[in-house]
């Protein structure tokens, strides 16, 4: 029998007749587990996990540059049965770059996709195109958040033109707005307002006297569509008013803080979207700390937090805290993607740290918990086990991209043969669990 015909090795190296390569391990005749795939024609190669003689699991695949004869990075994230199909990455040629889920190969679920002309889309995806409710960020200032069916702006959606200070709120087909509202929305801070605001509505005044006996003072029911108040702590509204509440559009500045918000409001609240930011007292200009959506005064909703420390996070909010999926930027340059809960790591997420590590797995209150995966990109190897509370309690340790790593350890790590690896595992881990 020929054993590499059979390519029954626990982890070897074939080489095709089309001059394709395959380092690796491999079940049944089949390239599975950790392995390395070298295409000759097309000039690539995938590195990672496999299942069954397709890449499943997390991996990464790159391509050949003629010029410099190094790889560049083109997907980084999951797979599925050969598909991209998770978490993942794509590096587009024109410099665009997608972050987000992926389903069958397509971008699919949630995702962020920098075009190459700076405009940035974050929202949902179905098929590879927009589609659900999103926002999308043009390079000249405006933007538009609602929904999206196929690609297209369908359904009702608010579209701000940063230049005129003005926001159009209204119902969209294929694109194109159909009907709607015209509204001014900082128009103090524009670089070409119009010459006037919006036309006001006309209201009929009423033909029914005021009794004298009733005496109405109109400043301070602050009924006014649109007018500006100033209270005697030095606070100063300009917006719109509903039943002697905040309500429309509106710009609140706090003078004791030296905050101001710029956004919608509902009965005395921010509510739907709005810019918070702080006036720094060395250059007695605003920052931007948090833009994004709001609910009863809190950030909830999709939205962009701003630290002291230069640290961002980028996702979900719930009653003001991090809660669902978000991106955050640490000040070390760590960054976690993933799942939250009460401002936390907690769920299914990937955090990358700045030294090429990374943890790939289950968190819990902040701490790895769970199983998950943690590389080693110094030595080239992978861990594959259960973590309790941040330390890891049992698992496997193999080779990961050992030939690229820049200190590998001086021999590989050898191949244990277990009758029952699994078995192992789930002894080990039953003494860290409580399985009542």
């Amino acid at each position: 029998m020929d054993v590499n015909s059979e390519e029954s090795e626990v982890r070897s190296t074939v080489y095709s007749v089309k001059g394709n390569t395959y380092t690796g391990a491999w079940q049944n005749n089949e390239k599975h587990g950790m392995g390395t795939q070298v295409w000759k024609k097309s000039s690539a190669i995938y590195q990672g996990e496999w299942k069954f003689g397709k890449p499943d699991g997390c991996g990464t695949y790159s391509v050949l540059l003629p010029e410099t004869k190094e790889y560049e990075k083109k997907y980084s994230g999951m797979w599925k049965n050969g598909k991209k199909h998770g978490s993942g990455t794509y590096f587009y040629k024109n410099s665009a770059v997608y972050e987000g889920e992926w389903s069958e190969g397509n971008r699919s679920g949630w995702g962020r996709m920098y075009y190459d002309n700076g405009d940035i889309y974050e929202g949902e995806w179905m098929w590879d195109k927009s589609h659900g409710q999103g926002l999308i960020k043009y390079t000249n200032g405006n933007w538009y958040e609602g929904a999206w069916e196929d690609g297209k702006r369908n359904g009702n959606g608010k579209f701000y033109f940063s230049d005129q200070g003005q926001l159009y709120e209204g119902f969209w087909a294929d694109g194109i707005a159909k009907c709607g509202i015209l509204s001014d929305f900082g128009r103090d801070q524009a670089p070409k307002p119009t010459k006037l605001p919006p036309a006001m509505p006309y209201v009929k005044t009423s033909q029914i006297k005021q009794s004298l006996s009733k005496p109405v003072d109109v400043k301070s029911q602050k009924r006014a569509v649109r007018h500006t108040v100033f209270s005697v702590n030095g606070n100063e509204y300009t917006g719109e008013w509903q039943d002697n509440k905040k309500h429309g559009k509106g710009t609140q500045v706090w003078k004791k803080p030296g905050a101001i918000y710029q956004g919608e409001w509902q009965f005395g609240k921010p509510d739907g979207f709005g810019t918070y930011s702080v006036l720094l007292p060395e250059t007695k200009e605003y920052e931007k700390k948090y833009s994004g959506m709001w609910k009863n005064g809190k950030k909830h909703g999709s939205g962009t937090y701003f630290y002291n420390n230069s640290a961002v996070y980028e996702g979900e909010w719930s009653e003001g805290n991090r809660s669902g999926w978000g991106r955050m930027y640490y000040e070390n340059g760590d960054i976690y993607e993933g799942e939250w809960m009460r401002a936390k790591s907690h769920g299914q997420g990937t955090i990358r740290f700045a030294n090429g590590n990374w943890y790939e797995g289950a968190w819990e209150e902040g701490k790895k918990n769970g199983h998950g995966k943690l590389y080693y990109s110094d030595k080239g190897q992978l861990y594959e086990g259960f973590w309790v509370d941040g330390s890891a309690k049992c698992g496997t340790l193999s080779d990961f991209g050992r030939d690229q790593a820049p200190t590998p350890t001086k021999y590989p790590i050898p191949h244990i043969h277990l009758l029952d690896v699994e078995l192992v595992l789930r002894e080990a881990q039953s003494a860290h669990c409580d399985w009542n």
